[in-house]
């Protein structure tokens, strides 16, 4: 009988165990990264001369292609923004999911939040705000290539991405202040 109670304690906190890790990576590694790439792109629509009525209905026609391609960029923009250094052996997520306690993830992620939302208000929506009163006829932002065709916002919204933010975050003083 006392074997079985403490058998079945031992399978309860297991249960609760996976139950808050899974939970955690679900907002870690999906919810996160999907706001981040909706705020990223809610900030940056004067820059291409959208509205939210041209992503609703971009969303209406293909609601998965918009989750997942704003997820990635979202994913991008976290991976990169993350002051972590994921290339440290001591750096181990699933150990600190597993002991720290709820409330502690919930304030870091809080905090993660805050400050990967100011940082796309100071680093896009307010130089494109700045642009748009000092350079009116600058933007929207339009490239054509040879044969006239226009490259898309999400072409130029990877190409910021993957080349322009990671050469700044590889500069350690950009990297410090941030």
């Amino acid at each position: 009988m006392r074997e079985t109670a403490s058998t079945s304690h031992f399978e309860g906190l297991l249960t609760t165990l996976i139950v808050k890790v899974s939970m955690l990576s679900v907002v870690e590694i999906g919810i996160i990264p999907l706001v981040c790439g909706w705020w990223l792109d809610i900030c940056s629509l004067a820059m291409f001369d959208a509205t939210l009525k041209d992503r609703e209905s971009s969303f209406s026609s293909a609601p998965g292609t918009s989750i997942f391609i704003h997820w990635l960029i979202g994913m991008v923009y976290v991976y990169y923004g993350s002051l972590r250094n994921f290339n440290d052996p001591d750096f181990s997520p699933i150990q600190e999911m597993i002991h720290l306690p709820i409330l502690e993830h919930i304030r870091k992620l809080l905090i993660s939040a805050v400050i990967f939302g100011s940082a796309v208000l100071l680093m896009l929506w307010l130089p494109i705000r700045i642009l748009k009163l000092l350079l009116p006829s600058f933007l929207p932002y339009t490239v054509s290539l040879n044969n006239d065709t226009q490259v898309n916002e999400l072409s130029l919204e990877l190409l910021l991405l993957q080349v322009i933010l990671p050469a700044l975050l590889e500069q350690s003083h950009t990297r410090i202040w941030l």
